[in-house]
């Protein structure tokens, strides 16, 4: 299935979950625990369906060519392989902050937390990280 149409059904399903979440019950009814239960699972769904949408999206975008802005004052710039050590290593993790995929010159707006690096795969122009520590 193509990428577009995969990431456009991904979202009309978290619309409807969101629809099935904000149904609203006539006056006096309270929610029964299964009810509960079932609102949980469909805001976990909700959220679940929006992060792969957005995971799938900026795979799509690091697959084309980058649109590089200039690096910011704020950030740390290191290269890919340092970067990808430090998050084995366990000095980054996702609580820490988050990295945008860049070259030497410049960054993406493509945003990666530490534990996604296995998700992708970096072409060869993705040199470095800028990383923003929380």
């Amino acid at each position: 299935m193509e990428l577009d149409r995969l990431i456009e059904i991904l979202g009309k399903r978290a619309e409807r979950l969101a629809e099935l979440r904000e149904h609203d019950f006539p006056e006096g009814v309270s929610l029964t625990p299964g009810m509960m239960l079932l609102e949980e699972n469909l805001k976990g769904c909700e959220s679940g369906i929006h992060y792969v949408a957005s995971l799938l999206g900026r795979m799509k975008a690091l697959a084309e060519e980058p649109e590089l802005e200039p690096h910011g004052e704020h950030g740390d710039l290191m290269t890919l392989a340092e970067w990808i050590e430090d998050c084995e290593s366990g000095y980054f993790i996702d609580y820490d902050g988050y990295g945008r995929i860049a070259t030497e010159d410049g960054r993406t707006s493509i945003e990666i937390s530490p534990s996604e690096r296995t998700y992708f795969d970096f072409p060869a122009w993705a040199t470095h990280i800028a990383w923003y520590n929380r």
